[in-house]
């Protein structure tokens, strides 16, 4: 109980970034390999500006199925877990009327290149994402487990303008608008924050005036343990903005290269929720040890007594959780007619992305409200995860002029820091993804796409930092399997 500010610790550090998040993957006409060459309404996301040069108006949409396996091993659990999960994306592009070759007929003349082409876009895209299911989790205070879950996602949706003054240069610009949910149920355990409520009997300060620290720690037995609490929030959603400016030049027209630029998103509105702690497992194991005449007079100093039990309602909010900072370098080059390979690098600022405060509110356990001796505790929580590169290699190949196969891999530096990853397993534990697909043209301007995304295994390990002592010295591993099926239809 002495720790219970640590609830806050669950809303970042088991958070799962799934390969569909920050990196989305397309499986549109041309895949991932279109931009930054007249990319599809997916790769706008990435590139604003790849979509400069398109003529014709079209909608991409993507469904995709994601499974992660993943484990966690330590002093109290040997855990291994398959979870499911799914979602789409989508988005289309129109021509703006009178600025594109297909408004011309074949004996008009070119459109005039001071004016040139502007394409519109629009679209709803998983930016930051991933969930557990529901594991069974044991600590030292709950040695026969608790069920624990946690889900993150930061939806965007995009509006884009994309012009291109000339057939060489293309310039787009987006803004996001970026929907956020949070949810957790989780064992906390660790601390940063002591009971500074100072116990009274019938209103007289006991002598000395100490915290409810002090008058535990005064009777401590000894014994090793790792106080933890039990948390589950509900109800918590955040808004926010950011935009995306990019520039593709096409020196040639089977050779495009781009540049993109996203800021961290601006927070509207915190995440904002609520929470319902459970301490009674903490509290017992604080007082169950200390004589019946010490246990009576720790009673005596609550204002209800411990009459109405450990659990308590709290509002919650939560500052600096955002999308990260992100730019991006790409190539793009079309070697025949049939042949499209690509590159990419990415960098992502994730240290000021993930920076949460939180702010616990509010409680209407007059008990514990007492015991922390604060109208509100306010909690900076630890994150460590450093900023990332990722390397990708794409290829698309015509087999016939209906048929295309797709073959991709990308590699990024592994930012998630062990130490304060807490006690549940997480998906963000892989570092290279290789992706596989096919592209079918069953009718004229119709494809479908089928693609399959597999990160192998890895694994880190935390040391003696984390202040929870169940999660020292621990091993996570994860692997990921996302399957994609992708429609794009040209009008």
């Amino acid at each position: 109980m002495r720790r219970l500010a640590l609830i806050l610790i669950i809303l970042v550090c088991q958070q799962l970034l799934a390969s569909d998040g920050a990196e989305p993957t397309c499986v549109g006409t041309k895949g991932p390999v279109s931009l930054p060459i007249d990319g599809d309404a997916q790769s706008a996301f990435r590139m604003p500006s790849s979509i400069a040069w398109g003529d014709k108006d079209r909608i991409d949409l993507d469904a995709f199925l994601f499974v992660p396996m993943t484990t966690v091993r330590n002093a109290t659990n040997d855990f291994s877990q398959t979870s499911l999960g799914g979602g789409g994306t989508g988005g289309f592009i129109v021509s703006l009327p009178g600025t594109g070759m297909e408004d011309l007929a074949p004996s008009d003349p070119a459109p005039d290149p001071v004016f040139g082409r502007i394409q519109l876009h629009m679209g709803e895209y998983v930016e930051v994402g991933g969930a557990s299911g529901v594991s069974k989790l044991s600590s030292l205070t709950y040695p026969y487990g608790r069920n624990t879950e946690t889900g993150l996602s930061l939806l965007t949706t995009a509006f884009t303008v994309a012009y291109a003054p000339v057939d060489w240069l293309g310039f787009g610009a987006s803004f996001h608008f970026i929907y956020g949910q949070l949810k957790a149920k989780s064992i906390i355990g660790g601390g940063t924050a002591p009971l500074n409520g100072s116990p009274h009997i019938n209103g007289v300060p006991i002598p000395g005036n100490p915290t409810y620290t002090d008058f535990l720690n005064l009777f401590q037995t000894g014994q090793l343990g790792d106080p933890a609490t039990y948390v589950n929030t509900s109800n918590m959603t955040s808004f926010q903005v950011s935009g995306e400016i990019a520039l593709s030049i096409r020196p040639w027209k089977n050779l495009g290269f781009g540049i993109s630029y996203e800021p961290r998103s601006l927070i509207l509105q915190d995440f904002q929720g609520t929470a319902l702690v459970d301490a009674r497992q903490t509290v017992a194991l604080a007082i169950n040890p200390l004589a019946p005449p010490i246990q009576n007079l720790f009673l005596a100093t609550l204002p209800d007594g411990g009459r109405n039990g450990y659990l308590s309602q709290f509002k919650i909010k939560v500052k600096g959780i955002h999308t990260p900072e992100t730019v991006r370098l790409s190539a793009a080059w079309w070697i025949t007619d049939r042949i499209l390979v690509a590159g990419e690098v990415a960098w992502y600022e994730w240290t000021r992305a993930l920076a949460p405060v939180a702010t616990l509110s509010g409680g209407n356990n007059r008990d514990l409200n007492f015991m922390i001796g604060n109208p509100s505790v306010v909690t900076s929580v630890k994150v460590g995860w450093s900023n990332e590169w990722v390397w990708s290699l794409y290829s698309s190949f015509g087999v016939t002029d209906d048929l295309a196969v797709r073959l991709g891999f990308n590699y990024g530096g592994m930012p998630v820091n062990a130490d304060y990853l807490g006690d549940g397993p997480n998906s963000a534990i892989v570092s290279m993804t290789l992706t596989a697909g096919v592209g079918y043209k069953i009718l004229p301007g119709l494809e479908v796409s089928v693609m399959c995304e597999y990160s192998p295994y890895c694994s880190i390990h935390s040391d003696g930092l984390p202040q929870s002592v169940s999660s020292r010295y621990a091993n996570y591993s994860a692997r990921q399997f996302l399957a994609h099926l992708g429609v794009g239809y040209e009008f």
